[in-house]
């Protein structure tokens, strides 16, 4: 385990390795820490799942689908270097099965009104400004974090070329997901205008420097406080940007753009997302045909 952080530390993004290191360190390594990878057959890898299916905290909470596959998805890594770089004959994991599921069944958004309301009752100049960025632009919150004056432009258009993320006490500006994750996004003129606005209430606040000081916890916090306040379900942060997509489609907005706008790596990406919210373009399309026969 060891090797592969120190091999992959110098291949991965520091946020990427923070991840791993938190799952294999508190979901892997306490049950086969003591093992010899050679020995770590099928049926350990098919217990391990099992206590990790069933796991039950003090509130009777079980991990999400999409953790345990995260979680399966570490270990398998591990055998697979093991397997490239050390001689072992397989990857056990990939006999035992996977656990979990790579997609959540259920997505929740917000829409324009319960967005507003939940707007409405923020009392915070800076949180307020930055939820409204989120929702009206479909940015991630790393991107959000690393604004910075220069970012917006007077064509009334962000500039998005960094991530921002805080590893082990230290800022880093990083270079963003995908090199289709470097784009330029229009904006509307009240966001616009209220960016300008709040900006330059910021005293002494320089080009590069960032425009919003707090922590990604810090919106977790208190995106779950206002919608409690607004009386609306409970989202993540990151559900913010499917709202913006949900709020698109509705729209009708061509797919391509919306893929473009929220930086995706293809048009293939945006549709196993958002193929869902597209429930009745099938009956209308044969509407459509029928419509062209009869013409």
């Amino acid at each position: 385990v060891e090797n592969y952080f120190k091999d992959m530390e110098h291949r991965l993004k520091p946020t990427t390795i923070q991840n791993k290191r938190f799952i294999i360190d508190t979901k892997i390594m306490p049950y086969f820490q003591k093992q010899k990878i050679c020995d770590i057959d099928t049926i350990k890898i098919r217990k391990w799942q099992n206590e990790l299916i069933s796991f039950r905290d003090d509130k009777g909470k079980t991990f999400a689908k999409t953790y345990l596959k995260t979680i399966n998805n570490q270990l398998s890594a591990i055998f697979n270097y093991a397997v490239a770089h050390y001689n072992l004959k397989s990857n056990p994991c990939k006999i035992a099965g996977s656990m979990g599921k790579s997609k959540a069944k259920e997505m929740n958004i917000w829409t324009r009104e319960e967005y507003e309301l939940f707007s409405s009752v923020i009392d915070k100049s800076a949180m307020k400004l930055a939820f409204d960025i989120l929702f009206w632009t479909g940015i991630r919150e790393g991107e959000l974090l690393a604004l910075t004056p220069a970012d917006i432009l007077p064509n009334r258009r962000i500039n998005i070329i960094k991530n921002y993320a805080k590893v082990e006490q230290q800022d880093l500006f990083l270079e963003p997901k995908t090199d289709r994750s470097k784009r330029c996004i229009s904006i509307p003129d009240f966001l616009y205008n209220d960016i300008q606005t709040y900006i330059s209430k910021l005293y002494g606040i320089e080009d590069n420097n960032r425009i919003f000081y707090f922590s990604k916890s810090a919106l977790d916090k208190e995106i779950k406080r206002y919608a409690q306040k607004a009386g609306l379900k409970p989202i993540r942060v990151h559900d913010l940007r499917h709202s913006h997509a949900s709020m698109l489609i509705d729209m009708e907005v061509n797919i391509k753009e919306i893929s473009n706008r929220l930086g995706h790596e293809s048009i293939k990406t945006t549709l196993d997302i958002y193929a869902h919210l597209y429930p009745d373009k099938d009956t209308e399309l044969a509407e459509n045909l029928n419509n062209l026969r009869k013409e």
